[in-house]
């Protein structure tokens, strides 16, 4: 359904909405070809420059988050089982092996815990050619300009207004050109 409707904004011209839609389906199929591919074409012709995400960054994509989480629990419930079954012949070890599983289970929780707020971070997509201005308000002064369809980052709101990250910019929007 998102894919579908990223290509009725495509369509429409509406390269921002495309992108935000598009990205919104990939999350949902991280290895969707076809996705990518459109979420690409979208960019371009929005003139938004994508920046490459790191080897970590695509790794982390690769699996969407409930794939994710399902690994995460799968691979602490076999280093329990594993560390329970090795310790369970020693008395002495085994307030040990429990002292361990229990720091592995919390640090695999931790981990589902961060992958989801990090599935969840403040990114936006402009929906229409906007200057970034210095601080909140149209009289500020007009720092640098982004295109429609540029992925910011999100680092505060004021009112009407947000504080945006493009790569090593900063500045203030308003909060209405932004999709999130």
């Amino acid at each position: 359904l998102l894919f579908n409707i990223g290509n009725a904004c495509f369509r429409m011209n509406q390269f921002g909405q495309a992108v935000f839609h598009y990205r919104r389906a990939l999350r949902q199929a991280p290895r969707d070809t076809d996705i990518r591919r459109n979420l690409a074409m979208a960019m371009r012709q929005a003139g938004a420059h994508a920046k490459r995400p790191g080897r970590f960054a695509r790794f982390a994509e690769y699996l969407t988050l409930r794939e994710w989480r399902f690994a995460g629990g799968a691979v602490a419930g076999f280093v329990f089982l594993s560390t329970m079954i090795l310790f369970a012949a020693h008395a002495r070890a085994r307030a040990l092996a429990v002292l361990i599983c229990g720091c592995l289970l919390l640090a695999a929780g931790g981990t589902v815990i961060l992958g989801h707020h990090a599935g969840l971070s403040q990114e936006a997509v402009l929906t229409a050619p906007e200057a970034v201005r210095l601080a909140p308000g149209p009289a500020a002064e007009k720092l640098f300009d982004l295109p429609e369809g540029t992925i910011v980052r999100i680092i505060e709101s004021a009112g009407a207004w947000s504080q945006i990250a493009s790569g090593e910019k900063r500045g203030w929007l308003p909060t209405s050109n932004l999709l999130m």
